[in-house]
């Protein structure tokens, strides 16, 4: 049996493939950076106005680094899927100057285009191969990744996200 699991964090994407014809101590293991940290060096790095589009993803830095990219003149348009990775509501968002939107810039303008996807099957295909394992023969994948869901207008993500920990401890501490 192979299983591959992934555990996506803020500052770490842990991937790890079990097969049950080897030792555990023998299974494949990878930590990388969270893909949020990497997104958010693009960001910090950038040149030009930012086309983001692809899933929702953790966060972390990116709100600030956008923020940043912004106050330098440069332009950020974000498809509204990927914009829910900065806030959980879009007002908050377009307050930030991100402009949403689901077209592409045209072809001939100066945008930098982003991805975001926190797990990226293929790249991760990619980078099992150079190591002689193959992904394409799995019995299971297991993702773990953590979300707290969206909080009413009048309530913070932090407060919620906190308020949410509370509740859990409290039933189960």
């Amino acid at each position: 049996m192979k299983i591959l699991g992934i555990d996506v964090g803020a500052g770490t994407k842990d991937v790890r493939l079990y097969d049950s014809d080897k030792d555990v101590e023998n299974c494949t293991k990878v930590v990388l950076p969270s893909p949020s940290l990497l997104y958010s060096e693009q960001v910090k790095s950038a040149k030009s106005d930012l086309y983001i589009d692809g899933c929702t993803v953790g966060g972390g830095e990116l709100p600030i680094q956008l923020r940043n990219h912004i106050s330098k003149g440069y332009r950020v348009l974000m498809s509204e899927e990927a914009a829910f990775t900065i806030y959980n509501r879009l007002d908050r968002v377009k307050a930030l100057g991100v402009e949403i939107t689901e077209n592409l810039p045209p072809e001939n303008c100066n945008s930098e285009r982003i991805t975001l996807d926190e797990i990226n099957i293929d790249e991760l295909k990619r980078f099992f191969s150079s190591f002689m394992e193959n992904l394409e023969q799995l019995d299971a994948i297991a993702i773990a990744v953590q979300d707290h869901g969206a909080p009413s207008a009048d309530v913070g993500q932090n407060r919620f996200r906190s308020d949410k920990f509370k509740e859990h401890f409290s039933q189960k501490p």
